[in-house]
């Protein structure tokens, strides 16, 4: 664990994992997933970085028409409508079109509550 002084509280510290660490953390969660719609769910925040808002709206379609390596995110929530391209593993992106192959190309993957993912 990396720990360093805020920039703007003296009293505070920011704390991040290193690379390792974080990998660890990240496939312990993985594994600890009890379907294939919460692994995918876990793989997508946790692999291309989405907010759990962008989570929960991700869809094939999404996937499909994305540049290589990529997933576009349109986040009306947080960001008032802007649009970025998030880094994305094949190897996600090769799971989501498997795992959403009986879903129409504009239905949400993730089907659960933004609270659910949020927990």
């Amino acid at each position: 664990m990396r720990l360093d002084d805020h920039p703007e509280c003296e009293d505070a510290k920011r704390v991040w994992l290193n690379q390792t660490e974080a990998n660890d953390e990240i496939k312990g969660l993985i594994d600890e997933a009890q379907s294939p719609q919460q692994e995918i769910t876990f793989q997508i925040g946790a692999q291309a970085g989405p907010q759990r808002e962008e989570i929960a709206s991700v869809t094939a379609n999404d996937f499909t028409h994305a540049p290589d390596g990529f997933l576009p995110v349109w986040n009306d929530y947080a960001k008032r409508g802007e649009y970025r391209e998030t880094p994305t593993p094949e190897e996600l992106a090769s799971s989501v079109r498997t795992i959403s192959y009986d879903r129409g190309p504009d239905e949400p993957i993730v089907d659960v509550e933004l609270k659910s993912i949020y927990r």
